[in-house]
C-alpha cells in the first residue's frame, strides 16, 4: 500500500468512527420524519428545540432534579422486575387472567438518548404523544402519565404510582390477544400495558419532573418513558408463549442477570456497539457506565450552535489523533 493511499484510508476511518459515535444531529433526527410523510415539527426535538425547561403560562417552575441516578435505577429495576414476574405468571395483576407464560421476554437496559427525548416531554409539560418517534436506530414506543394536586404537599415524591397504573391495564386485556395483537380488542385503554410488556423491546429511557400547571395554579408530577425498539404492532404477538426463557433470541439466555432469571439477556456488548450511546447495565450494580449523576439534559449530538462543548472537543481530539497517525506513517515509510 502506498503512503498516499494509507493516509487517505486513515482519514476516512477517522471520519467514519466520528460519525458512528456521535450519530445524527437534532435537525437530522427531525428530518427523518419527512421519510415517513410526517412534518419535521412532529418530532419532539423540533417541537421543543431548547434543552432548558419551559417557563411559560401553564408550565412554570419546572423541577427536573428528580430525574437522577436513583430514579434511573429504580425505574429500570421496576420494569425488569415486572417483566420477570409477568413472564412466569407471578405479577399480582395476573391473578385470574390466565395469561400464558412468556418464552422470549427481553431484559431492559437503560438508554440515555431515550431519556433525553423523554425529558423534552416532561420539562415542557407536554402530555400528548408526538407523531414522529424516530431515532437513527429505530422507532420508539412511549408511555406518559401524571398526577396533579391543588397544593405541592399532596404531590407524591416520585411517579411509581403511574408505572403501576400502566400495567394494571392488564385487567382489561384479553389474554387471547397475546398471540396476535388486535384480534380481541379491548374497549378500555390497554396500550400502556402492552408497551411495557412487549417482549422484543430491550431499551428504556425515562424522565420525571414537577411543575406548576394550568390556568389556576395546580401542582403536577409527570413521567415519560420511551421504549426501543417500539412494540405494539397490530397483528404481531406481544410475546411468544412457553416456558420462560425457552425461546430467547440468538445470543441471549436466561439468568444473564440473576435478579431477573426469567428474562433473556446476554447481548451487552452488542448493545454498546449498536447504540453508540451510554446505557445503564443492570448487571453492574445498578450504576450507569458513564457515572452521570447530574440532572441536566445529557447531550449526545453534534450541536448546531457555535458553542459546542465536550462533543466538539472530542471531535477535535479525534482529528488530532488522525493527524498523529499520518505523521507516524510518514516517519515509518
Amino acid at each position: 500500500m502506498s503512503k498516499q493511499v494509507a493516509k487517505i484510508t486513515i482519514f476516512l476511518l477517522g471520519a467514519i468512527i466520528s460519525n458512528v459515535v456521535y450519530g445524527k444531529t437534532d435537525d437530522e433526527l427531525c428530518d427523518m420524519c419527512l421519510n415517513d410523510d410526517l412534518e419535521r415539527d412532529q418530532h419532539i426535538l423540533c417541537m421543543f428545540p431548547y434543552p432548558e425547561p419551559a417557563e411559560q403560562p401553564g408550565c412554570r417552575n419546572v423541577d427536573m432534579s428528580i430525574t437522577d441516578d436513583a430514579f434511573r435505577a429504580k425505574i429500570l429495576d421496576w420494569h425488569n422486575n415486572y417483566r420477570n414476574k409477568f413472564a412466569e405468571g407471578s405479577w399480582p395483576g395476573q391473578e385470574g387472567k390466565n395469561f400464558p407464560k412468556a418464552a422470549n421476554m427481553m431484559l431492559f437496559h437503560y438508554d440515555y438518548q431515550l431519556e433525553r427525548l423523554a425529558r423534552r416531554h416532561v420539562q415542557n409539560c407536554y402530555s400528548d404523544h408526538e407523531k414522529c418517534r424516530l431515532v437513527e436506530r429505530f422507532q420508539y414506543g412511549q408511555n406518559l402519565g401524571y398526577q396533579s394536586c391543588s397544593n405541592p404537599q399532596c404531590v407524591p415524591n416520585d411517579t411509581s404510582t403511574t408505572w403501576n397504573n400502566w400495567v394494571d391495564e392488564m385487567k382489561d386485556y384479553d389474554p387471547r390477544d397475546v398471540e396476535k395483537l388486535g384480534t380481541y380488542p379491548s374497549s378500555s385503554q390497554v396500550f400502556h400495558f402492552v408497551a411495557a410488556t412487549w417482549a422484543n423491546t430491550r431499551l428504556l429511557g425515562c424522565a420525571q419532573g414537577r411543575a406548576e400547571v394550568g390556568g389556576n395554579i395546580n401542582f403536577q408530577i409527570s413521567v415519560a418513558c420511551n421504549y426501543g425498539p417500539m412494540g405494539v404492532w397490530m397483528g404481531e404477538p406481544m410475546y411468544l408463549q412457553g416456558k420462560p426463557c425457552s425461546m430467547c433470541p440468538n445470543g441471549t439466555a436466561c439468568s444473564f442477570d440473576i435478579n431477573y432469571p426469567n428474562l433473556c439477556g446476554g447481548d451487552k456488548i452488542a448493545l454498546v456497539l449498536k447504540t453508540d450511546f451510554p446505557f445503564m447495565d443492570p448487571t453492574a450494580g445498578k450504576e450507569p457506565l458513564t457515572n452521570m449523576g447530574h440532572d441536566e439534559e445529557i447531550e449526545f449530538h453534534i450541536p448546531t450552535k457555535s458553542v459546542c462543548g465536550t462533543v466538539c472537543l472530542c471531535v477535535i481530539l479525534k482529528i488530532l489523533l488522525t493527524i498523529c497517525l499520518i505523521l507516524a506513517l510518514d516517519l515509518r515509510i
